[in-house]
């Protein structure tokens, strides 16, 4: 039962974030500033019911994996499918609940700004605790704001009104603190967080100032904030407090956060700068939480906050109004790492879920403030040379990525002047096996471009001389292992163009001839092991046999179920095992027999993100990758199952564009599109 739930949290609560890089350098930190969070809120249109509202005051996953979510208006039970509500109504003392916490028994407690309740979470019974003035051993105030267990199985729970010791052997709870008698009160009987520290000393953080106890000696140590001591507590509203796992206290407060040093019993303080990003996003501090990479997650009344010890800087994460993956809002109420090492965020307006290794997907994209980045976000064709420089085709130019150095340059078209690329509206980039360039342009044919020189040289078509580019508008490029250059048209079919006599040669549809290309209508080339030419047009599929100069066209029938499932054949693919993959518009993936001549569709009935299919990449384990228009899908040969992929995994776009695609000699794979 444990590890169901635990898997029904990790693997279908949902996925999240982007490829992440959590090392030290500066690089790394820059990365988190992508986080993509999945947001869940009272209107989710993912869940049949969401939650019950939409202020998530607490956080916890149980032991059988259930996640917990204590809302201003109930108590949400989440199991990856569905919500189970919890309120007045089905038992619990109050409706707003400010904590939760599971005992070494694993019984869940649930503060309320009405009393305490015990939830068993195998029968769903809830017993009751509330403030009775005629009662000396009852709870000393209903409303509970936090909850801690001792090492003698005893829980401590913090009020508006003081602290509370529930002892488990005769169930009784004991005030401190509150009573008129007790040498050592509080300035303020308000507490709003507790932690225990590694003697035993319960750190108490209140409404005015911070408190260290020894329920041993029974003794008290007080901390305030002095105006003339820098290194005192920020501010005397404490908010929250924690001890890592370094030992550090971290304090936060209403005017600021603070490491406290317990050597020199000295606070060393963090505030807001508005001259520095790398600082606070805000002094007004709600929660502090320690993820299991030792990070430090802060929580503001104004966005959230990654402290990285090592560094000792912080990056900020901010609620962006046109970003449905960025944190649901900037009033950060509580944090929580769940057993699947994902960070939940309860925020004023829902919670925000983010994990990191759900994805290793690293995002390029345009960032209008940033000049070592891509110049636009429409990405229709990609190579990577031998120096790791990555070539990208866009609608503004060619982007050129240099992997080692991480800086971005471009190539643009220079008017007046006759050696620059011709255009910067591109259809498709690759490189032949010289260096060249070349560059199918939109309308203005094909160029070649020579890095050693910076020149480009134009090919275009000339009605007068049958041995030029048959048509202007290119979309479709391939350097065969022969060296001959294929291009591909919108409208003039099918070019080989020859490197040694300059001389193009077309291949057009001929309706007279059962051997000519299929259509003039040219989206993909593609060389097999055997050295044949696979033509994808807007009607099939084409097999190029050299020795007989002669097409072999393979078609979509609407009454054959074993023929091409779509009349555009958008990607071509021969896997490691010799078998055919392609991609149709429409018509999804289409396992191709050769020998047979037969086809097998898969679609999205069958797993498939959708039936658009751009492109396919094949990993070292046999696993292929392909793009389509909405989402990115891994598909096991074996057993012939899907896992999709979609903007919240990190991907650029629900959307990937036809021929951007490309596979290193590393493993990586590159995959373009609309961002």
């Amino acid at each position: 039962m444990l590890s169901h739930h635990i898997n029904i949290i990790k693997v279908l609560c949902f996925r999240i974030a982007i490829f992440l890089f959590f090392g030290l350098s500066e690089a790394q930190t820059q990365d988190l500033m992508d986080l993509k969070f999945d947001n869940l809120t009272s209107e989710n249109i993912k869940i049949e019911k969401g939650l019950s509202q939409n202020t998530i005051h607490c956080i916890l996953q149980d032991r059988s994996g259930y996640m917990w979510f204590g809302t201003w208006d109930g108590l949400n039970k989440y199991d990856g499918y569905s919500f189970t509500i919890y309120n007045r109504q089905t038992g619990l003392t109050g409706q707003t609940i400010n904590t939760i916490f599971e005992d070494s028994e694993g019984e869940l407690w649930a503060g309320t700004d009405n009393g305490l309740n015990r939830i068993n979470n195998s029968s769903n019974e809830i017993a009751m605790y509330r403030h009775l003035e005629s009662d000396t051993f009852c709870l000393i105030d209903d409303n509970v704001t936090s909850i801690l267990e001792d090492k003698l199985g005893n829980l401590w729970i913090g009020t508006q009104r003081g602290l509370s010791m529930l002892e488990r052997s005769s169930g009784r709870f004991y005030p401190f603190f509150h009573l008129p008698h007790d040498n050592t009160p509080l300035r303020s009987n308000a507490i709003n967080d507790m932690c225990f520290d590694d003697r035993g000393f319960l750190w108490i953080a209140t409404n005015v100032g911070l408190i260290r106890y020894d329920h041993t000696s029974r003794k008290v140590k007080r901390y305030y904030h002095l105006p003339d001591d820098p290194f005192s507590l920020p501010n005397n509203q404490v908010n929250s407090v924690l001890r890592d796992t370094k030992g550090n206290f971290w304090v936060g407060t209403q005017g600021g956060l603070a490491i406290f040093n317990r050597i020199s019993q000295s606070f060393v303080p963090f505030y807001h700068d508005p001259a520095d990003e790398k600082s606070l996003t805000d002094n007004r501090i709600s929660v502090i939480f320690e993820d299991g990479q030792g990070y430090i997650w802060i929580g503001t009344d104004n966005g959230l906050n990654i402290y990285y010890p090592e560094e000792k800087v912080f990056t900020r994460l901010m609620h962006e109004s046109d970003n449905q993956n960025s944190i649901s809002n900037n009033r950060i109420l509580s944090i929580y790492e769940d057993a699947s090492s994902s960070i939940w965020v309860g925020t004023f307006i829902g919670v925000s879920r983010y994990d990191r290794y759900s994805s290793k997907f690293r995002h390029y994209k345009h960032l209008p403030d940033d000049p070592n980045c891509l110049n636009t976000n429409y990405i229709v064709s990609i190579f990577e040379d031998p120096d790791r420089v990555v070539w990208m085709a866009t609608d503004k130019g060619i982007n050129k990525l240099d992997r080692k150095t991480g800086k971005f340059s471009n190539i643009q078209h220079i008017p007046g002047d006759t050696n620059s690329l011709a255009t910067n509206d591109i259809k498709v980039i690759i490189q032949d096996k010289n260096g060249y360039c070349w560059v199918g342009l939109s309308n203005l044919g094909l160029d070649r471009y020579n890095p050693d020189n910076g020149i480009f040289t134009h090919y275009r078509n000339n009605p007068k001389d049958q041995y030029s580019l048959s048509s202007n508008d290119v979309i479709s490029i391939l350097e065969d292992s022969q060296g001959y250059i294929w291009i591909g048209t919108e409208t003039g079919g099918l070019n080989r163009y020859n490197p040694e006599n300059g001389k193009f040669t077309a291949f057009l549809h001929d309706s007279s001839d059962e051997f000519s290309i299929s259509s003039n209508y040219i989206w993909r080339i593609y060389e097999d092991s055997k050295g044949d030419i696979w033509v994808g047009t807007d009607n099939g599929i084409n097999c190029f046999k050299r020795e007989e100069n002669r097409f072999y066209s393979y078609l979509a029938d609407i009454n054959d179920p074993e023929s091409l499932s779509a009349r555009d054949v958008f990607s071509i693919y021969e896997d490691q095992a010799h078998v055919f993959w392609i991609g149709t518009k429409g018509g999804g993936m289409n396992r191709f027999d050769p020998l047979t001549g037969k086809f097998r569709s898969y679609g999205e009935d069958e797993g498939l993100a959708n039936n658009v299919v751009y492109a396919t990449l094949e990993d070292d384990i046999g696993n292929l990758w392909i793009s389509t228009n909405w989402g990115l899908s891994k598909f096991n040969i074996a057993d012939e199952t899907f896992i999709n992929y979609d903007v919240i995994d990190g991907i650029q776009s629900h959307e990937f564009n036809l021929g951007a695609d490309f596979l290193n000699n590393r493993g990586e794979m590159y995959f373009g599109g609309m961002n």
